[in-house]
């Protein structure tokens, strides 16, 4: 909850923050809150919060850059958009505000979430490609239907070996869920790309079939042990589904031209990339250098650094390539409300916001952190 997590399945079911109803959390200063009980809420909170939420109303610029990514999977700040939903009752914004805030706005002691249904029959089939173009393009088509689809680049597969996925070819991941026609759907969605589509349907097959895409991370790391390492900084970005295809060319371009081997897989249909560059060991600067250039390229296509493992301090020097000055200064208002000295969690949602500040603090890279 703290990370806002979500996963391949965010297509249908979104992420986390989707079902948290209410919550009891502990203040910076030792205040007990729960969100049941609007008598534990200070009057202070609850006029602060009403103040931020009207100052957010009031920039259309703001609120235009909030809305349009309003579907889009993201895990970068806080919840404006739950601030603006709930302008006039505040206090209901709450939930939303701490799922995702890293720990950094009060200390969770009990969540109460909404119930999901879990669907009774599922389906599942491995398309192949012969480029990223043309995946993309087939995941955009079976986004309509699709309760999720997992692109594997070949820069990834070669990491995984296994009949299923072969490693010259970009591959797709489909599944669909719902009753006893979800066969029927799946065969009919594949067929305008592969004429006898193979769609398993038996839930051990199926299981097998995510079993071995979610090795390829652990794989990753095996084979990262020596002198380049795979450092949880530039792993997880996102843009727009329609965007991804063009998302993936420029990126490709950068670790190109920088020499840099980058495992490259993820959830294609919520835009979502997970990167896995391999850096030398002892060489923060490129991977500050790379990082920075990363990220400013996803900033330019409305992207976001983490669309689903929230921040960290890793992170937190980019978050304004994301965000516009004022939505970044609307989320430091969020956090000297709720934490005022600045004890929870520092620097893991703000920090210095340019490079030439980072670095000249000593931005550097623990081993332990790959």
């Amino acid at each position: 909850m703290a990370t806002r997590a979500s996963g391949p399945h965010a297509l249908r079911h979104g992420a986390i923050h989707r079902y948290v109803r209410e919550l009891r959390f502990i203040t910076s200063d030792g205040t007990i809150i729960d969100t049941r009980d609007p008598g534990s809420i200070p009057r202070s909170l609850t006029d602060g919060l009403r103040h931020i939420a009207w100052e957010i109303c009031s920039d259309p610029t703001l609120l235009a850059q909030l809305e349009a990514r309003r579907d889009q999977k993201r895990a970068a700040g806080y919840d404006l958009l739950a601030l603006a939903d709930h302008r006039r009752e505040p206090a209901l914004a709450i939930p939303r505000l701490l799922t995702g805030a890293m720990g950094t706005l009060g200390i969770v002691t009990e969540a109460v979430f909404a119930p999901a249904r879990l669907p009774e029959r599922f389906a599942a089939a491995v398309l192949r490609f012969g480029s990223p173009e043309a995946a993309c393009e087939a995941s955009l088509a079976l986004r309509s239907t699709a309760a999720a689809i997992e692109i594997l680049l070949p820069s990834a597969l070669r990491y995984l070996d296994s009949e299923t996925f072969s490693p010259g070819q970009t591959h797709l991941l489909c599944e669909w869920s719902g009753d006893d026609s979800v066969r029927a759907v799946a065969e009919e969605a594949v067929r305008a790309f592969d004429p006898e589509p193979s769609i398993e349907t038996e839930p051990a097959a199926i299981k097998f079939l995510w079993k071995q895409r979610k090795t390829i991370l652990l794989r990753i790391r095996r084979a990262s042990m020596g002198a380049k390492r795979a450092y949880s900084v530039v792993n997880d970005i996102g843009a727009d589904p329609s965007d991804l295809s063009s998302l993936i060319g420029d990126l490709t371009a950068i670790f190109d031209r920088r020499k840099i081997v980058t495992p490259i897989y993820g959830h294609a249909g919520s835009g979502n990339l997970h990167l896995r560059p391999l850096f030398d060991s002892d060489d923060s600067e490129a991977l500050w250098e790379t990082a920075l250039e990363v990220y400013t390229l996803v900033g330019e296509y409305g992207g976001s650094i983490s669309p689903e493992h929230g921040m960290g301090r890793l992170r937190a020097p980019f978050l304004d390539l994301e965000w516009s000055d004022s939505a970044v200064r609307a989320m430091r208002a969020v956090k000297r409300l709720f934490d005022p000295e600045g004890l929870l969690n520092p620097d893991v949602m703000f920090t210095t916001s340019t490079a030439e500040g980072v670095s000249g603090h000593g931005w550097s890279i623990d081993p332990d952190l790959a």
